[in-house]
């Protein structure tokens, strides 16, 4: 009952007792004279007993009428207090609703909110608003407790977190409410969750732009490995190699899309997008039956789970450019390598005096003409060896092998070539017992040989040269560490890239052919390997190659089979 209905009935007491005592005063005066004897002229008693039932008439219509306002009056509340409830009713069953106190603490929630949120009552309950907020929003919450304290409601849309850690785009107004006194005693928030309209439309936005290029793009569900998007080139490819319909894609597995998917070795490929190594990866596979570049990269919104982003190009063009020239190079290199050989041997002759006593002023030109031929000959060596690597005849019969006692033999292979730099190898982990991988022996020499060659020639004289051989999971990790001038990032890309060479931080040229990284890259990803490295520039430079242990090769192996 409210407190206006029952203000009224003292009101009502009041106007009834008045009338009914003023009745009884105008009815018992003549009874009250003729007791004492008192002459009382008869016109005045039928003039009073007249205006005494006068009086009560009015008085008594006055109460009925009186009683009736009340009614009405009370009707009128309870129909305020219904439409209030309803009113209240209809907010809570659409909206998510909190109550929290001036600081922020949460003591009442609606149904929605521990729906959308996650939390039961027990749980959220005493707790801050500001969980709700991500941690780059902190600050986003005490704006808003701020402009609460000053008496002002605050409207805006935000993004919140779900205790399952989800984000969730929100409409909300946030209104404080005040005693008599104008003190904040507490503040009401309305939201609405608006994260699937607000999907929807940057979905609509991406899928205009990606609708246009002319490369296949597809986005996959990273849990389900559904098909999500496919742009109209991808679509009009699907329809064309599997028969289905402009529509008929959708919810597919890219199983079904793609019958070569090997979805095991594509999480390995997509493992460093998920742990932030990488923000995007890059790689070339065969795309129904024709050769293509994969970009592929990780995206949260606008879905309910993190999905692939996959452009797909066709480089057919691409390969049987690079058929021709990898023909033409290896048609030069074989070419250039026999005369140049037989020059290099015939100066090698010379400077052995072989030949006869040189002339004094002869033998630096013989010198020099030495050098430069052999290292000409390298690098047709070089150019030879990534040919037949990139064409696939290069000898990559794989053996079980131990690598700590392969890395010990490397040192020694190379020792002769640090004490030409002044520079020595120090082991690290080749003691420990057996390291085993399936790999080809001849093939990783080279690969070691490099880096070790590389680490010799950017250290400083009478520095150490660091290998190192530690367990990195599913893979054996060689790590090369060298003391030299170190890499900068913005050179990282041009690594491995062929005919490359670095610019070195100190300044200082150093003599190579710009192939060898490129060759070890590709042996150690024929490997099913991973060649990477970190530099701090001024200090040094890590390379370090992850190959599978020998049982984790072995599965693989199988599997393939």
């Amino acid at each position: 009952m409210s407190m206006r209905r029952l203000m009224s009935f003292p009101t009502a007491s009041a106007f009834l007792v008045g009338g009914a005592m003023t009745s009884l005063v105008y009815f018992l005066t003549p009874l009250i004279w003729e007791r004492a004897d008192s002459a009382i002229p008869p016109a005045l008693t039928r003039e009073t007993m007249l205006f005494g039932i006068l009086a009560c008439t009015g008085f008594l219509l006055a109460f009925l009428r009186g009683i009736q306002a009340i009614r009405l009056q009370n009707k009128l509340l309870l129909r305020k207090d219904e439409e209030l409830v309803i009113h209240n009713q209809a907010i809570s069953e659409h909206a998510i609703v909190d109550y929290c106190d001036p600081t922020g603490t949460i003591f009442d929630i609606n149904e929605n909110f521990a729906q959308v949120f996650g939390y039961s009552r027990e749980e959220i309950i005493g707790k801050s608003t500001s969980v709700l907020y991500p941690e780059e929003k902190s600050a986003l919450f005490e704006e808003i407790l701020a402009h609460l304290a000053s008496g002002k409601t605050w409207a805006g849309e935000q993004t919140l977190v779900t205790k399952s850690g989800e984000s969730r785009s929100m409409q909300c107004s946030i209104v404080p409410l005040n005693d008599s006194r104008g003190n904040h005693i507490r503040s009401i928030a309305i939201r609405t969750d608006v994260t699937a309209s607000r999907r929807a439309e940057a979905y609509q936005q991406q899928t205009t732009l990606l609708d246009e290029l002319s490369d296949e793009v597809f986005i996959i569900c990273s849990v389900t490995f559904t098909l999500i998007y496919a742009n109209a080139k991808a679509r009009h490819h699907l329809a064309e190699v599997n028969g289905w319909s402009q529509d008929e894609w959708k919810n597919k597995s890219v199983e079904e899309a793609f019958t070569h998917f090997d979805r095991t070795k594509f999480r390995e490929r997509v493992a460093s997008l998920h742990d932030r190594t990488k923000t995007s990866l890059v790689y070339e596979t065969d795309h129904m039956e024709q050769p293509a570049e994969v970009n592929v990269q990780i995206i949260n919104e606008p879905f309910d789970k993190p999905a692939y982003v996959a452009v797909v190009r066709d480089i057919s063009e691409r390969k049987e450019v690079e058929a021709a020239k990898r023909a033409f190079v290896s048609t030069v290199s074989h070419e250039l390598r026999t005369p140049l050989t037989a020059i290099k041997g015939a100066l090698g002759l010379a400077r052995a005096g072989v030949t006869g006593q040189l002339p004094e002023r002869a033998q630096p030109v013989i010198d020099i003409a030495y050098r430069n031929s052999e290292r000409l000959l390298l690098v047709v060596n070089d150019m030879l060896d990534l040919e037949k690597i990139e064409a696939g005849k290069m000898d990559f019969v794989c053996r079980t092998m131990d690598l700590a006692g392969f890395l010990k033999e490397a040192m020694e292979i190379n020792g002769g070539y640090g004490d030409e730099f002044g520079v020595s190898f120090e082991g690290e982990g080749l003691n420990d017992g057996p390291r085993e991988v399936i790999a080809n022996a001849d093939r990783l020499m080279q690969v070691v040989s490099n880096l070790l060659s590389n680490a010799c020639k950017y250290s400083s004289p009478g520095s150490a040269v660091k290998i190192a051989l530690s367990d990195a999971g599913i893979d054996w990790r060689i790590s090369v560490t060298d003391t030299g001038p170190g890499i900068s990032e913005d050179q990282r890309d041009q690594v491995f890239e062929k005919f490359s060479q670095v610019r070195p931080t100190d300044g200082k040229p150093r003599v190579g052919t710009g192939l060898g990284l490129s060759i070890v890259k590709a042996i150690v990803e024929r490997h099913d390997g991973r060649i990477d490295f970190e530099s701090d520039v001024g200090c040094g430079t890590t390379f370090f190659v992850d190959l599978p242990k020998a049982e984790i090769g072995s599965e693989r192996k199988v599997a393939a089979e």
